[in-house]
């Protein structure tokens, strides 16, 4: 299952992932418009909107910690530019936050189908806290080497990755000599990779 933020909300990317017959859930902008069931053109929001949920459910809040209820609603809609190909548009409400428009080609014949294709899509932001522990734990900047503290530290990371597992293990620990010692470094990659691992039941962002 291929998982996209809204920023690749677009006619061109939703058609190369038809073309490849791809399985995905991409985040639509409420804005973009869709055909609904009745073959009308209109902005995503206002095709779900007056339309109650299929079924609520209590979803922890990993941002906020806590429970929150959440309601799921999907609606068959199809794209301006690609009409040959069904589409369904899952909408997922909390409350105090913004809903969600995720457009899916995966069949849903129930609300069970639907919370799948929900919980595919909040588990994308794990991605976000592995960023920002690697910012905190590993002093870890930008992908980039450059100069400065803020190079080093970036090119600490990418010897790292370059050279752990191969025979320049001494080249590796006299780049990080000037920044910090291998033993830390590994401390920090070893909280980074238990971090990765999968954070069940969380949600929302």
């Amino acid at each position: 299952m291929h998982v996209f933020d809204q920023g690749f909300a677009s006619s061109f990317w939703l058609g190369l992932l038809v073309a490849f017959s791809l399985r995905f859930v991409l985040r639509w902008k409420k804005d973009y418009q869709l055909v609904d069931e009745q073959g009308q053109r209109r902005a995503a929001w206002k095709i779900a909107r007056g339309k109650r949920g299929w079924q609520q459910r209590l979803v922890w809040d990993c941002r906020r910690h806590q429970w929150v209820m959440a309601s799921i609603l999907a609606l068959p809609v199809t794209h301006p530019d690609h009409r040959e190909q069904p589409l369904w548009l899952v909408v997922a409400r909390r409350k105090g936050g913004l809903p969600w428009y995720l457009l899916t080609a995966e069949p849903i014949a129930n609300a069970d189908d639907a919370w799948r294709i929900m919980f595919a899509y909040a588990r994308r932001w794990q991605i976000e806290l592995t960023w920002k522990e690697n910012k905190s734990e590993l002093a870890f900047q930008s992908p980039v080497c450059g100069s400065g503290n803020h190079g080093k530290n970036s090119c600490c990371w990418q010897h790292w990755r370059t050279h752990f597992c191969s025979p320049c293990w001494r080249r590796f620990t006299r780049s990080c000599a000037a920044g910090c010692c291998a033993a830390t470094v590994i401390e920090r990659v070893a909280i980074a990779d238990r971090l990765m691992l999968p954070l069940r039941g969380c949600a929302w962002r």
